[in-house]
């Protein structure tokens, strides 16, 4: 399998001597940018989401603010995002978090969130006490102001530009970071949580460093898949100190593929998805159900923000000869259009949520979403356009009994004859009664 960016800076450098004058290692905080920048130059991939209207920014900046007088009143922290709520009994509910926010204590449970473009009204939000996490950014860029680090062994960081043609001020990144974990240490210092939950732990490393470094539990979890290559959760070279303690996963398949995995076998959790396990359980729209009987094949094509032109112009030849096959765009960021492509009479951008469209889709395709082992036990087989090899890096094809376009071909037949899955069921039923049973020891 080919190596990512970081497998080969991390076998050619010795990024571990890179510190502060505390000894502190800084070079986990410093691989994540690198690997987005690294992506967004071969790519054109962005992972910025957080919007940029100043009006909405404000308005998030007070969402919750009075709970920054009493914090010392909780004993959870949940770090968690506003998009990963779903209703719930007319309630949004969040996905990963808001089951263990009840099992612990809802009064002594704060969710500080993350808000893409702005945040539910608080009526509406299943958790008791939530914040927005801007507070937190802002006085975390406060403290990166008075942050002047001094490096030790930086001419590894050196050597790394200049063999990997890497334009990153790697200095800015450092003060952004080291601002956010000299901030998070000083409020754990100031609140002393009981446990600190987190969700994409490899965007987080500056607080999960400052919440080990008191002590306190950090447990993560699994908001996608990660399967055997993914670049943030196996590595070569370890650093025990930015990594969370236990991982709540979607089931067993990364207790039993666990080489290079950051979390030994037993920090893992299985506990299952609700979001999943929810949505299946949901009746179709009747507009759904009409469009499934009216063609004899249907394509979701889970778009990414990446490569989007080639993933669909993939598509193109095939459904000009087949109009009995409907190909559903299901966009991450609808500020792209496609007016180009609805020219076509089978292809219309949903704007039903992607799991709907996967219960009545017959192939899934996408270059490397979770949507692909998602897809597979709502009857959605997957193909994947193999872009840059991310396909074949992230996912193990043959164990998932998928297709594979190679980058610049197109789609055929051929691509629709399937071998049977090697694969495990990726999730774990009984989301709630796994929480319940589960004893975090803290």
């Amino acid at each position: 399998m080919e190596k990512n960016i970081l497998e080969v800076i991390e076998d050619d450098n010795d990024v571990g001597s890179i510190r502060l004058s505390s000894g502190l290692r800084v070079w986990p905080l410093l691989r994540g940018k690198l690997y987005f920048h690294d992506l967004k130059k071969r790519l054109g991939y962005s992972s910025k989401t957080r919007t940029r209207n100043k009006a909405k920014l404000i308005k998030s900046f007070f969402y919750g603010i009075k709970n920054i007088f009493v914090l010392r009143k909780f004993e959870f922290f949940f770090f968690e995002n506003t998009n990963k709520r779903i209703s719930i009994h007319n309630k949004y509910y969040d996905i990963y978090f808001d089951a263990w926010g009840d099992k612990l204590g809802p009064d002594k449970s704060l969710f500080v969130e993350f808000a893409s473009e702005s945040h539910y009204e608080k009526e509406k939000v299943f958790s008791k006490n939530i914040m927005s996490d801007l507070p937190f950014k802002l006085a975390s860029f406060i403290r990166s102001l008075l942050v002047f680090p001094k490096i030790e062994n930086g001419g590894v960081l050196k050597e790394v530009q200049e063999r990997n043609q890497v334009q990153i001020n790697f200095k800015k990144e450092l003060k952004r970071q080291l601002g956010e974990y000299y901030f998070y240490r000083f409020l754990f210092k100031f609140i002393k949580p009981r446990a600190v939950f987190v969700l994409s732990s490899f965007s987080k490393v500056s607080l999960v460093m400052a919440a080990k470094s008191k002590n306190i539990p950090v447990f993560e979890a699994q908001h996608g898949y990660i399967g055997e290559a993914h670049p943030f959760y196996h590595v070569k070279k370890r650093f025990e100190e930015s990594y969370p303690d236990q991982l709540f996963s979607f089931g067993d398949y990364e207790m039993k593929n666990n080489k290079n995995f950051i979390f030994r076998e037993n920090q893992i959790l299985p506990i299952g998805g609700l979001q999943l396990e929810h949505l299946k359980s949901q009746s179709l729209p009747d507009e759904l159900k009409k469009i499934r009987n009216k063609y004899r094949q249907i394509f979701c094509i889970t778009l990414q923000a990446l490569k989007e032109e080639e993933i669909i112009g993939a598509t193109l030849d095939y459904a000009k000869k087949q109009m009995d096959a409907l190909f559903i765009l299901c966009p991450k960021d609808r500020s792209i259009s496609y007016t180009d492509y609805l020219a076509n009479k089978n292809y219309f951008v949903s704007e039903y949520p992607i799991y709907d469209i996967l219960k009545i889709a017959d192939y899934n395709l996408t270059i490397f979403s979770t949507t692909a082992v998602e897809g597979v036990s709502m009857g959605a087989k997957p193909i994947f356009y193999n872009a840059d090899n991310l396909s074949k890096r992230y996912f193990n094809v043959v164990k998932l009994g998928a297709s594979v376009i190679e980058e610049g071909d197109s789609l055929s037949e051929k691509h629709l004859n399937f071998k049977e899955a090697e694969m495990e069921p990726y999730y774990k039923e009984g989301y709630f009664e796994n929480v319940e049973k589960c004893n975090l020891n803290i």
